[in-house]
């Protein structure tokens, strides 16, 4: 019988993080869904097939996000481990030189993925706060235009245990 921690982690190894789905974060896109339709009523001086064109495109976007904030995208970051990366002997010589790699699990890892789990690293510039942090990764194979438009994993407070929060934002702050 499986339990409620569908999501949790299934190794022995206590270095996985497993992320939940956030009650913030779904409330944060469907508010601003909400504030964009508003806006996109407010456009009455707009055609008619322009708005419609608006409509769609908030639509399938609000439908992404959710997707991949309530877990359900193959793509979607389930779990993760920070770690160490061997740093050179001369750390100036590469400001952007990442320290933090990481360890990632998908959820529904199918057959376009090459595997349920990755490693990847861990780019510099997180945005760290007591509320909210967005931490930037690569991975090996990622196309070369994900050097400016990185994939990022978003964490609520109520994403993950508090204890495990406050180790994350440390190490983000730190590396």
């Amino acid at each position: 019988m499986e339990t409620n921690e569908s999501n949790e982690n299934k190794s022995d190894d206590p270095r996985w993080i497993a992320l939940r789905v956030s009650r913030i974060n779904v409330g944060v896109i469907v508010v601003g869904a909400l504030l964009a339709l508003a806006m996109i009523y407010l456009l009455r001086e707009l055609s008619a097939w322009i708005r419609y064109l608006l409509l769609a495109g908030l639509l399938f976007s609000m439908a992404w996000d959710l997707r991949q904030t309530l877990l359900k995208a193959r793509n979607s970051v389930v779990a993760f481990y920070l770690f160490d990366l061997d740093a050179p002997a001369d750390d100036t010589a590469n400001a952007d030189t990442p320290k933090l790699g990481m360890h990632i699990r998908f959820a529904n890892a199918g057959s376009l993925l090459a595997a349920p789990e990755r490693e990847g690293v861990v780019l510099r510039k997180a945005f760290v706060s007591p509320w909210f942090t967005a931490m930037r990764y690569r991975l090996p194979d990622d196309p070369v235009w994900r050097r400016w438009w990185p994939k990022v994993i978003a964490l609520w407070p109520d994403s993950l245990d508090a204890d495990e929060f406050r180790k994350i934002r440390v190490a983000l702050n730190w590396k």
